[in-house]
């Protein structure tokens, strides 16, 4: 959400037209400018996904988990993702939320046979990292009683 700053529209019109006031109005727009640029990476570092590299090492710290050394900005957001979505029991419909989470729109499937106690997962395209993250997470969500299959499907 670009901002553009221009102190001089919020001049009163008797000041407006002079020489010191527009150029006391001209040094403070940088400033103005770089104030709302820094809003707006502040709120962006509130949402996982949206984050920053600042934000992602926030949330790391907040949540106490490290990343590996070659890790991609990526695979940190899923890794903090996976962290925050831990909710247990796990239901289908959480299930489902955590891979749309990590995956995105139609880069998953989840099939599960309730009569034979099964579930088969596919993902598409992650990364070797992300898929050792969403492999844990699946150990932590899904319960002891339900076999499942988990694949990954390369981009």
């Amino acid at each position: 959400m670009a901002r553009i700053v221009n102190v001089n529209n919020y001049l009163p019109p008797v000041v407006k037209d002079a020489r010191e006031f527009k150029r006391i109005a001209d040094a403070e727009n940088p400033e103005f400018n770089l104030q709302w640029e820094n809003i707006d990476v502040l709120w962006a570092n509130q949402y996982v996904m949206e984050s920053t590299i600042e934000g992602v090492e926030r949330w790391e710290k907040i949540i106490n988990i490290l990343p590996r050394a070659n890790d991609t900005l990526q695979d940190r957001k899923i890794r903090i993702l996976s962290y925050i979505n831990r909710t247990l029991p796990c239901t289908m419909k959480v299930l489902l939320n955590y891979l749309e989470s990590v995956c995105g729109s139609g880069n998953y499937s989840a099939i599960l046979d309730p009569v034979a106690y099964t579930l088969q997962i596919k993902t598409i395209g992650l990364s070797e990292f992300a898929i050792e993250d969403v492999s844990e997470m699946l150990d932590i969500m899904i319960p002891a009683d339900i076999v499942y299959t988990y694949t990954n499907q390369v981009g």
